[in-house]
């Protein structure tokens, strides 16, 4: 299990929030033949694809927190 400290519960959350369409919409071009991807890789597509977002959300929020 991979535990990232310094992401706070926001960009977490936003981050699963845009993963998700990216999955949904990962999973629909799988349904209509234009991608050939088998159905599990859809996990492990999700877990990289949160924990990138929550630690770019979370770096780009100190950052304009700093600014302010």
């Amino acid at each position: 299990m991979i535990f990232v400290k310094f992401v706070r519960g926001n960009a977490a959350f936003n981050a699963a929030l845009i993963t998700q369409v990216i999955v949904i919409g990962l999973f629909l071009l799988n349904e209509y033949e234009f991608i050939n991807l088998e159905f599990l890789w859809l996990n492990v597509i999700g877990v990289i694809v949160v924990m990138f977002l929550a630690i770019i959300l979370q770096s780009t929020n100190k950052i304009i927190r700093r600014e302010t």
